[in-house]
């Protein structure tokens, strides 16, 4: 993760801000959700909803 001046000195890993690497990879995951899903037939239900 890259830290940036502005994230501070004290803690800034916790501030920190993703790389383009991290941020690619995140869309590339949820590019494949969203095929596997419509192709499923994209459904509500098709999601797994946990009722408690």
């Amino acid at each position: 993760m890259y830290n940036a001046k502005r994230d501070g000195y004290g803690n800034g890993a916790n501030l920190a801000i993703p790389s383009m690497g991290e941020i690619e990879g995140r869309i590339a995951v949820l590019k494949v959700v969203a095929i596997r899903l419509t192709k499923r037939g994209g459904t509500r239900r098709s999601i797994p909803v946990f009722d408690s």
